[in-house]
């Protein structure tokens, strides 16, 4: 529990205040606030927690976990455009975020999404890692193009210590929509080494974070993807050819050049540790990635093959 040195009463009294806030007891905070103000009518170092308590002491009969989000995202941007800091803020919105997930379970089934938040990301800030592993999952098992919840479950299992887990479920949501991610919240900072470590001919296109997926496989960060399924490889053929069309079409959009780079690049490895590569040409692949990023595919067969 947050504590002030108790040398001051002051601190005392503000310590009974910021406990109250911790234990989203706001109907005591208030008394504790007004007990302080009247013993130090002049004393502003309560300013911080009377404004919390004048948010939030509002809401918190309510069960509307839509509008418990909404409050805290506003909550944030009242803080940040204040420059508002609080030493107990991150044990503040763990507490917070565990009564909107309780709410949640008491309800009955966990929506895969709560206002459009995945419900696996409340589960998160509520520091409940095993339940926002399964809850991401769900999510992914009804939407598995979400690069969003990709993100968020490579940011949980970091948490956890699991790097290796981590980077290939950021190298599926970077893979899947790299502008979709949610990269104010993402945990593996190497990820933004890894971009400012871009090499020109990536930077000088119009969206370098097209290029992260197979960026990060060739610098190492990212595991390549294998295929194994003769199943999954058909339908990894199947798009690619369909991003072939679009490329064919229009050759200077960075985002279809990117995906084709990167999925000629996973069916280039399928092809060279499988017997069973599915009816694709190796070499074409290849001819390929030379054809759209020629420093990347060199730099990639001078780091894969030596």
């Amino acid at each position: 529990m947050y504590q002030l040195l108790l040398f001051e009463d002051t601190h005392i009294l503000r310590n009974r205040i910021i406990n109250s806030i911790l234990s989203l007891d706001f109907s005591k905070a208030g008394d504790d606030l007004k007990e302080f103000k009247k013993i130090y009518p002049s004393d502003s170092s309560v300013e911080k927690e009377s404004s919390l308590i004048d948010i939030f002491s509002r809401c918190m009969e309510t069960e509307d976990c839509e509008y418990l989000i909404k409050l805290w995202t506003e909550f944030e941007h009242f803080t940040d455009r204040l420059s508002l800091r609080y030493g107990y803020s991150k044990e503040f919105k763990r507490t917070f975020f565990t009564h909107i997930c309780n709410i949640m379970e008491k309800n009955g089934v966990v929506a895969d999404y709560i206002s459009n938040v995945p419900s696996g990301l409340l589960f998160i800030h509520a520091g409940n890692f095993v339940k926002a592993v399964k809850h991401l999952e769900k999510a992914l098992s009804n939407k598995p193009d979400d690069s969003r919840v990709y993100g968020y479950l490579g940011d949980v299992h970091f948490l956890r210590g699991d790097v290796s887990l981590a980077r290939i479920c950021y190298r599926n949501a970077f893979e899947t929509d790299p502008h979709e991610v949610d990269m104010s919240f993402l945990k593996d900072k190497e990820i933004f080494s890894l971009i400012e470590d871009m090499p020109e001919e990536l930077q000088v296109v119009a969206q370098p974070l097209d290029w992260l997926a197979p960026w990060g496989c060739i610098k190492n960060l990212f595991p390549y993807k294998i295929l194994r399924d003769q199943e999954i490889i058909k339908s990894f053929i199947h798009n690619f050819h369909k991003l072939e069309e679009e490329y064919a079409k229009d050759q200077s959009r960075d985002s279809v050049k990117a995906k084709l780079f990167y999925q000629a690049m996973v069916l280039s490895e399928c092809g060279a540790r499988s017997d069973q590569t599915g009816k694709y040409d190796v070499v074409q692949m290849r001819y390929i990635m030379k054809e759209i990023q020629p420093f990347l595919f060199k730099l990639y067969l001078d780091t894969r093959y030596g």
